[in-house]
């Protein structure tokens, strides 16, 4: 399939993860547009994204940000600029969960 065009609709659970990294803001919420347009009221939807922070920062996020920059035009990003991403695209956060491997999973509805 493509993501940016349609996603398959009506399952009860979505999973993304390192996915949100290799594009840029507006291809970002494109793709969780098109998610939250499938999602039904009972679906949830799974994002884990590594997470720049300044507090316990981690080198290999720092490296992937570098990374996506220069072969794909993404980035990694803070986790407010994650929040906006996921307002813009009609979803909402229920949970959020940091990890020991930089990860954060987050935990969406459709708003």
């Amino acid at each position: 399939g493509d993501c940016f065009k349609e996603i398959p609709a009506g399952f009860r659970t979505y999973f993304m993860k390192s996915v949100l990294h290799d594009w840029s803001d507006s291809d970002s919420i494109t793709i969780l547009g098109n998610i939250s347009k499938a999602m039904t009221v009972e679906s949830d939807l799974f994002l884990a994204e590594h997470t720049l922070t300044i507090i316990n920062p981690n080198p290999k996020v720092f490296l992937a940000d570098l990374q996506m920059m220069v072969q794909h035009g993404g980035k990694e990003r803070k986790s407010g600029k994650i929040h906006k991403l996921i307002e813009e695209s009609n979803l909402r956060v229920i949970e959020e969960k940091s990890i020991s491997s930089g990860f954060v999973i987050y935990h969406l509805r459709t708003a």
